[in-house]
């Protein structure tokens, strides 16, 4: 994980969390995150049928990252109401929707093939966020509890 571009990611979010939290309306913010949730969704499908790579297996383990997402907005919300810091909430929610927007971008770039590389890579550090790296961690814990079945087809 690129530490810098991790802390200006959160930096970013953290200044538009403090502004947010001033101006309220948390709700038009989740509605937002969602949006682009469903929106990343969609690209991801088309390129992965573009490519011919979509799978079942791959397309389950991105819909469980938007919902460790959510999750983790919903743990904020908890550290809200007992902390009272509502500008918590919103540096997730921003936090989240610049990860949303920077896979959205690079799975367009994938489709059409239309950016140039050095913004592609930096698309790709930028949507490595924290939802990601639980769901990797569960998905692995999970494939050594009960074994990656395709492995054990392999190994027959």
């Amino acid at each position: 994980m690129n530490s810098t571009i991790e802390m200006t990611k959160i930096s970013l979010a953290s200044f538009l969390g403090i502004f947010a939290s001033v101006f309220g309306e948390t709700h038009k913010h989740i509605i937002a995150l969602i949006v682009l949730m469903i929106i990343d969704t969609i690209f991801g499908w088309v390129k992965g049928f573009k490519k011919g790579q979509w799978t079942s297996k791959k397309a389950k383990w991105g819909i469980a990252g938007k919902i460790v997402e959510l999750l983790l907005i919903s743990l904020l919300y908890v550290l809200n109401w007992v902390f009272k810091v509502d500008f918590i909430v919103y540096i997730g929610l921003y936090y989240f929707m610049a990860v949303e927007i920077a896979s959205i971008f690079e799975n367009y770039a994938e489709i059409n093939g239309n950016l140039p590389k050095g913004f592609l890579e930096l698309l790709q550090k930028l949507q490595f966020n924290v939802g990601t790296l639980v769901v990797n961690k569960v998905k692995n814990f999970i494939d050594k509890l009960f074994g990656d079945g395709e492995n054990e087809n392999k190994n027959k």
